[in-house]
C-alpha cells in the first residue's frame, strides 16, 4: 500500500519593492526593484498596477503621470500594487508609494482688459468694462488697478467682473493708464494696460494760446520824417478779442493803413513799435518793429558848379554847405593842378599852363554827428 501524503500548500508569495517609496518629478520616473518568491513556486505574475501612473515590471521603472491644473499646486500621491500567485492559489502583494512632484511654475497670469483701449469725456463714467485674469495653476492675488488719473472700480457687488473707469475733469485732451496686476502662489507676477483718452467738454476746455503778431517786414530803414510801409498781422487760436494796439518809443505807426512814419531828428538813432492784443480768455501776444533812423548828412555845393578860365585868371564861385537841420557850415576845399580857392571870397584862382587844364575842387564839410 502506497499512501501519497500531501502536505498543503498555504504560504503567499513574498514580494517586495526595493525601496519601496519613491519621489519622481511629474512626467519623471524612478527605480524600484520588484521581486517575487514563493516556497513552491510563483506561477502567475507578479503584475502591477498603479492608480496614476505605471510601472514596468520589465526594467523595474515607474513612470509618473504629467500633473495640471491644482495639481500643480501641492503635487500628487501614486500608489502601485503588485501581485502574484503561486500553483496553490496562494497570493502575495506588495505596495509601491510614489509622491510626485510639481514642476516650477514659471507661466505668469494672464490679465486681459476688454476693450483694451477707450475714449472717455472729462469728469465722465465708462461702464461696462471687463478685467480678467487666469493662470495655468491659480490666481491667488488680484488683479489690482492702478490709474495715474481717474479711478477704476466694480461696477456692481453682484457682478464684480464688470467695472467702471471715472475720467477726471481735464481742460485739454489727456492721456490716461491704468495698469491691472494679478499674481500666483509661485510668485509670477502678470499685468495688462488700459489706455484712456480723456476729452475735456467744451466747458472745460480752457485756451492758454496767446495771439501771434507779426510784423512784415519787421525791420525798416527810414530817414526823419518820412513814412514807410509795414503790415502787422494778428492770429489766435480762438479769434483775436481786442484792438490791435501799437507804441512806439519814437514815432508813430498808424494801424489802420500799416505805416510808420518816423520823428524828424537831426542825428542817427534807432526806434522799436510794439504790438499788443488780447483773446477772449484774456492771454495777451506781442510783436515788434524795429526802425533804424539814419539823417542825411550836410549838403555841399558850388555855384556855379563850373568855371572856364584862362591860364593864371580868376573866377568866382561860392561854395555852401548846411546840415541836415539847416544849420550853416564851414566847408574845406582842395583843389588839383595847381588850382586854388579862396573860401572867403568865393575866388578860385587858375594855375599858370602851357596847355588846357582842368582843375577839380572838392569841399568837404561834417556836421555834429559826424557826417
Amino acid at each position: 500500500l502506497t499512501v501519497s501524503i500531501i502536505v498543503s500548500d498555504t504560504e503567499p508569495p513574498a514580494l517586495t519593492f526595493t525601496p519601496a517609496t519613491l519621489a519622481v518629478d511629474s512626467g519623471g520616473t524612478g527605480s524600484s526593484t520588484l521581486t517575487a518568491t514563493d516556497n513552491v513556486g510563483v506561477t502567475t505574475g507578479p503584475d502591477v498596477t498603479c492608480t496614476r501612473g505605471s510601472f514596468n515590471v520589465g526594467n523595474n521603472t515607474y513612470t509618473a503621470p504629467v500633473l495640471s491644473g491644482q495639481e500643480l499646486i501641492g503635487g500628487v500621491s501614486d500608489t502601485c500594487t503588485a501581485t502574484a500567485t503561486d500553483a496553490a492559489g496562494n497570493t502575495g502583494t506588495a505596495m509601491l508609494e510614489a509622491s510626485i512632484e510639481p514642476p516650477p511654475d514659471t507661466v505668469p497670469p494672464v490679465v486681459a482688459f476688454s476693450p483694451a483701449t477707450l475714449t472717455v469725456n472729462s469728469n465722465a463714467r465708462f461702464y461696462g468694462l471687463s478685467l480678467t485674469a487666469t493662470d495655468d495653476v491659480g490666481v491667488t492675488t488680484g488683479p489690482d488697478v492702478t490709474c495715474d488719473q481717474g479711478t477704476f472700480f466694480s461696477s456692481t457687488r453682484d457682478n464684480p467682473d464688470y467695472y467702471t473707469y471715472f475720467a477726471p475733469q481735464v481742460s485739454e485732451e489727456t492721456d490716461v493708464e491704468c495698469m491691472a496686476r494679478a499674481f500666483d502662489a509661485a510668485g509670477n507676477a502678470g499685468s495688462a494696460a488700459l489706455a484712456i483718452t480723456v476729452t475735456p467738454r467744451p466747458a472745460d476746455r480752457q485756451d492758454t494760446l496767446p495771439p501771434v503778431l507779426i510784423f512784415e517786414p519787421a525791420t525798416l530803414a527810414v530817414a526823419p520824417g518820412a513814412t514807410v510801409a509795414s503790415t502787422l498781422t494778428a492770429t489766435d487760436n480762438v479769434g483775436v478779442a481786442t484792438a490791435r494796439v501799437v507804441t512806439c518809443s519814437l514815432g508813430s505807426f498808424n494801424v489802420g493803413n500799416g505805416t510808420y512814419t518816423a520823428p524828424d531828428v537831426s542825428g542817427d538813432t534807432r526806434a522799436v513799435c510794439v504790438a499788443t492784443t488780447s483773446d477772449a480768455a484774456g492771454n495777451t501776444g506781442a510783436g515788434a518793429l524795429t526802425i533804424s533812423i539814419t539823417a542825411p548828412g550836410p549838403v555841399v555845393s558850388f555855384s556855379p558848379a563850373s568855371l572856364a578860365l584862362e591860364s593864371g585868371m580868376t573866377g568866382m564861385s561860392q561854395v555852401s554847405a548846411t546840415d541836415a537841420g539847416g544849420n550853416v557850415l564851414t566847408p574845406t576845399v582842395t583843389c588839383t593842378n595847381g588850382g586854388a580857392y579862396d573860401i572867403g571870397t568865393g575866388v578860385f584862382t587858375a594855375p599858370t599852363v602851357t596847355e588846357d587844364t582842368f582843375s577839380v575842387c572838392t569841399a568837404t564839410a561834417t556836421d555834429g554827428n559826424g557826417r
